[in-house]
């Protein structure tokens, strides 16, 4: 990630915050796998799913945490990413940064977690 915006959110170059721990949990190639990161659990599945006619499949994510806190940053964060993820395996170039996309989403999610 460039410095700018790693400073954008509060990271510095090898400052706390920019290393992470965890430990697999469960691995089932190519269909399965759970691990934790640094109190969260995040386990990516793949089912398959021909209804398109292409073969294909769907990724199943889930991002469980304690911290309600971050559920807002997480949810529009995981959001952008997984967008940019299927932009590059549509093969084309995401339609914008990840980091500005959870910036613009994250209004809505704010909405969405009042109540």
């Amino acid at each position: 990630m460039p410095d700018s915006t790693a400073e954008r959110y509060g990271l510095t170059p090898g400052g706390p915050g920019t290393v992470s721990h965890g430990q697999i949990v469960r691995v089932e190639p190519p269909h399965l796998l759970e691990y934790t990161w640094d109190g969260e659990t995040l386990r990516w599945e793949l089912f398959p799913d021909d209804t398109d006619g292409t073969d294909g499949c769907r990724l199943v994510f889930t991002n469980v945490f304690d911290d309600r806190d971050t559920a807002l940053p997480a949810a529009a964060g995981w959001h952008a990413g997984l967008e940019t993820l299927a932009a590059e395996l549509d093969g084309g170039p995401p339609a914008r940064s990840p980091w500005d996309r959870a910036d613009e989403l994250a209004p809505a999610y704010a909405a969405s977690f009042a109540g």
